[in-house]
């Protein structure tokens, strides 16, 4: 339900081990890949990772304004109006239910976050259900970010094409544009939501291995 868009940009396999070197890239590359023929929209992505009393949590960055406009968001606590409301270039987030649980926040609460400038004030104007991070997520308007990080680089681009445009042709036109500067990953998003089926897969295969072992265990005792 996240993953909307046609095509993923980076500079690192988006499924990539956290030991693999991903360069972020600047974000003026949006505007060039949209001059791309065939593309409608190049929405940045930025994720970093902060300390939150004593735990690593994900911040992740992307124009909220933009992402409401086509993405369904599964909100626990809250509403798309809120989020539009609340968050676009404000100081404010939402935050995914296992974050919220842990610190036991609600909607309206206030939490401090770590800056360059210091700490912050930021407002919560929803709950949402993510699974990002188990250690905690926490979603942020690009704009906010940049102006509080002064961080104008992306970790990813979400690329949507216009209606009847060849997704071949518009990948290959990416990478004959960007390959002289860059060793980019350009993936239909297709492909990296068949991974990840994949990926989620094999990890229930391991589950249920498990669970035959206990009942062969409980069924001899």
């Amino acid at each position: 339900s996240i993953i909307r868009a046609d095509i993923l940009i980076s500079s690192g396999h988006p499924l990539a081990t956290g030991g693999s070197t991903i360069i972020p890239m600047p974000v003026e590359m949006s505007k060039e890949i949209e001059k791309v023929p065939g593309v409608l929209s190049a929405e940045t992505f930025r994720k970093v990772y902060l300390n939150f009393r004593g735990s690593r949590i994900l911040l992740e960055m992307f124009d909220v304004a933009l992402r409401m406009e086509y993405c369904p968001v599964m909100i626990a606590k809250g509403s798309r109006e809120d989020m539009l409301r609340l968050l676009p270039n404000q100081n404010n987030v939402v935050v995914n239910e296992g974050f919220a649980a842990r610190n036991r926040i609600k909607p309206g609460d206030s939490i401090m976050l770590p800056t360059p400038g210091g700490l912050v004030q930021f407002g919560v104007a929803a709950i949402i259900v993510s699974y990002d991070s188990d250690g905690g997520a926490i979603w942020m308007d690009v704009n906010t970010f940049q102006r509080l990080w002064h961080d104008k680089l992306a970790d990813m681009f979400e690329v949507r094409l216009r209606p009847g445009a060849d997704l071949t042709q518009v990948r290959e036109a990416i990478l004959k544009r960007f390959s002289n500067e860059w060793k980019l990953f350009v993936l239909p998003a297709h492909e990296f939501r068949e991974e990840v089926r994949k990926m989620l897969d094999r990890m229930f295969v391991v589950s249920n291995a498990v669970n035959v072992i206990t009942l062969v265990i409980a069924g001899f005792g």
